[in-house]
Formats: C-alpha cells, sequence, structure tokens
C-alpha cells in the first residue's frame, strides 16, 4: 500500500529542456521558488546520460542552469536524487527534490514544500505530517484541511508560481502563528480534541474559520485578503 504521506504525485511531460553549458536534457517538471528562498526545489529530468548528469552536478555545484531561457540555481540545503534507466530508450530519468520537500529528511524548525499532482486538490495528510515534523504545534489528523485553509488565508501556506508537472506550495514552520490558529480554533469550537481511530478531514466549507474570526483577539495574526474558498489552486 502506498504511504500518501511520503508518495509524490507529480504529472510528468515535457516542458522544454534544462541546459547547461551546451549539454540538454528534456525537463519534465519542476517547481521554483522565486520569492522565498530562490531556488530549484523540485526538478526532473530525461536525456542521454552524460547530459543528465551535467545539469544535476551543475546545480548542485551552485551554477546557474537554464530552463526554459530562465536561470536558476539550488536552494541551500541538501537534495534527495534517484535516478532509473529507462528500458526502452536507455535514457537516464533524473528526479531532484529539496529535502524540504521530502518528509524523511525535512529539518525541524525550517520552512519547506508541499508538492501534489497538478491537477489533484491539496495533499491535506502529507501537508499536516511535514506540519508535525517541521514545528512544535500539537497535532491531530481531522485538522489537516481547515489548517491548510487558514494558512492560505494568513500566508503561512503560498503556492509557488515557477512550476510545471506538479503544484507547490511554500510553508511556514513558525511555530506561534500556527499555535494561534490552533488556539482560535479551539475556542470557536471549529477543531476539536476528540480523537477518532479513523479520523477523516472535514469536507464541508462552512467547518473553516473566517477572517474575522482569525482577527478578533489575534493580534499577533496580521489580516490579509481572503482566498475564494473554492479555488482549485489551494
Amino acid at each position: 500500500m502506498t504511504d500518501s504521506k511520503n508518495a509524490l504525485a507529480v504529472s510528468p511531460g515535457i516542458f522544454g529542456s534544462a541546459s547547461f553549458k551546451g549539454l540538454r536534457a528534456y525537463c519534465t517538471g519542476y517547481a521554483v521558488d522565486t520569492e522565498h528562498s530562490s531556488g530549484v526545489v523540485y526538478l526532473s529530468l530525461i536525456g542521454y546520460r552524460a547530459a543528465v548528469r551535467a545539469v544535476w552536478a551543475a546545480l548542485l555545484d551552485g551554477d546557474a542552469i537554464e530552463i526554459g531561457r530562465q536561470e536558476f540555481r539550488r536552494l541551500d540545503g541538501a537534495y534527495v536524487t534517484r535516478t532509473v534507466r529507462l528500458p526502452e530508450n536507455g535514457a537516464d530519468h533524473l528526479v531532484m527534490l529539496h529535502q524540504q520537500a521530502a518528509l524523511p529528511n525535512l529539518a525541524v524548525g525550517q520552512e519547506f514544500y508541499v508538492l501534489n499532482d497538478a491537477g489533484k486538490v491539496p495533499p491535506y495528510e502529507r501537508f499536516l505530517a511535514m506540519l508535525d515534523r517541521a514545528t512544535s504545534a500539537p497535532l491531530l489528523p481531522q485538522w489537516a484541511r481547515l489548517l491548510w485553509e487558514n494558512g492560505r488565508r494568513n500566508k503561512l501556506v503560498e503556492p509557488l508560481d515557477a512550476t510545471r508537472g506538479a503544484k507547490c506550495w511554500w510553508v511556514s514552520a513558525d511555530d506561534e502563528m500556527w499555535l494561534a490558529l490552533i488556539q482560535k480554533g479551539l475556542a470557536r469550537k471549529k477543531l476539536s480534541l476528540t480523537v477518532s481511530p479513523r479520523a477523516e478531514t472535514p469536507e464541508a466549507p462552512d467547518a473553516l474559520l473566517t477572517q474575522e474570526q482569525l482577527d478578533e483577539s489575534t493580534p499577533d495574526i496580521a489580516a490579509t485578503d481572503d482566498v475564494p474558498r473554492n479555488e482549485e489552486q489551494n
């Protein structure tokens, strides 16, 4: 059985090429943070071994690689890399993922990234598992969707714009902000401390805290524009 907290669902395709000093490989997906830490979070390459390894090595060495006529560099920290040989044509398929987007490698107390299929709803279960590892906030499984939605409203969860073949969100690891949301949810009875053996995330939009409820008696959380509740880019 696949563990949905650890398995990444992406939608690979051909999105141009990734190159370094004339060596090119097909780019089948990427996610780049251009607003927070400015670097590659996820990269998928297919091509001849020499080209794939050249692009991969250049990125890890801190050199700029070109993707779709834009230059990108690595993020600080380690990367997880997997390579397989495609039997039908002998090409290499390489996927590299920053440690802050890989649950088993996640560093505690640091912002992180959640990836998901470009056509699917947000990965609530994986988000909660990563939040549980990255922060000291006490969490229950049934809180996943509500915390995601209210994290979006308060800019603790923000989508990355520079993505192809996947969706990716940056997530803050600010303990105080997440604890403030949890305390408000408990006070408003939108969060429950009851634990069930197979707790499910709430489905109804009216289970969410409103912006007014968040603002009231929570001065350390800045008011932000609401996010449409039915927005698929959540």
